[in-house]
């Protein structure tokens, strides 16, 4: 009866043994599936705000790059003509060129949008994406400043809003130009990675 009673209770204990884990792992298992039910949408939510953001900086930064492809030759004649003024030697552009040239430099503008567009991808990460984004900022930062500095031959340090650069010349702002380029695409391979990988 003993030995009958300790098989029975036995048997019992593993079964409730067995019934709390089971138990254990079926709540566990129903946490996590509401836990993905739940973080999923956010998930897809978040991915869809971080490719807006993405998106926005590449419209910005591929815009002002196309505006600067434009006008880069009149900056650089416009460049050289001052270098040869400044050296005493006559300048290679007419006052009426000079007028025009300035006139459609200014147009391009700042590269504030791309700075804007920037501020929103730090809000939306993660850091590799964002730290990609900062090197379009700089080199559009660069590049603003060697546009608008074109016919100051001597000058002093940039304002403490731009990156030090040195003095305007042809290579500085041909740099810059390829440099912004260099930025936008190295941002996209970032981005694309990030947006495509699986966390």
């Amino acid at each position: 009866m003993d030995s009958e009673l300790t098989i029975a209770l036995v048997g019992a204990g593993s079964a409730l043994l067995g019934a709390l884990i089971g138990g254990g792992a079926a709540v566990i298992g129903a946490g996590k599936a509401a836990r993905s039910a739940y973080l999923g949408p956010l998930q897809v939510a978040r991915r869809v705000e971080q490719a807006a953001a993405h998106n926005a900086l590449l419209t910005a930064a591929n815009d002002y790059d196309i505006a600067v492809s434009q006008i880069l030759r009149m900056g650089l004649e416009l460049n050289q003509h001052a270098i040869a003024q400044a050296e005493g030697r006559q300048g290679v552009l007419s006052d009426p060129d000079v007028t025009a040239y300035r006139a459609k430099i200014e147009q391009v503008g700042t590269a504030d949008r791309v700075v804007a567009a920037v501020r929103h991808v730090a809000l939306q990460g993660p850091k590799e994406v964002y730290e990609a984004a900062e090197g379009v900022r700089r080199m559009a930062h660069i590049l603003e400043y060697s546009l608008a500095q074109l016919e100051t031959i001597h000058h002093a340090a940039a304002p403490s809003d731009f990156e030090t650069v040195p003095a305007v010349t042809p290579i500085v702002l041909s740099d810059a130009a390829e440099g912004l380029s260099q930025a936008i695409h190295a941002f996209a391979e970032v981005a694309s990675e990030h947006l495509n990988g699986i966390e």
